[in-house]
């Protein structure tokens, strides 16, 4: 509430590191648990995939409790240099998340 744009950014990069489709976690977690079930450890996929699905809860609870706060708060300035930072950010965020396949191939040897 005291700055809707930077509760926005927190609440995007809440939702990537969840696993959230269409952002970057959720490649991320994905190109993991593939890797770790070719490697033949289906039960280790599983046990993350359980231990992803109970982080859902705590992001979201942090994310709750970012806005049921109180109305009188005073207001968060960001200068612009910050506010350029976290845009590039959630770009990146969506662009991974949309299109992996930007870097995938930096970090994937055949």
């Amino acid at each position: 509430k005291r700055n809707p744009f930077l509760s926005i950014v927190l609440v995007i990069a809440m939702c990537s590191m969840a696993g959230m489709p269409l952002t970057a976690g959720f490649f991320g977690k994905f190109y993991m648990l593939s890797s770790i079930i070719e490697q033949g450890y289906l039960w280790l996929a599983i046990v993350a995939v359980i231990c992803s699905a109970i982080s859902f809860y705590y992001y979201f609870a942090v994310i709750k409790a970012m806005y049921n706060t109180d109305g009188n708060v005073e207001n968060i300035q960001l200068n612009p240099s910050h506010l350029f930072v976290l845009l590039v950010s959630i770009i990146a965020i969506f662009v991974l998340g949309i299109a992996p396949y930007i870097v995938r191939g930096l970090f994937i040897v055949n």
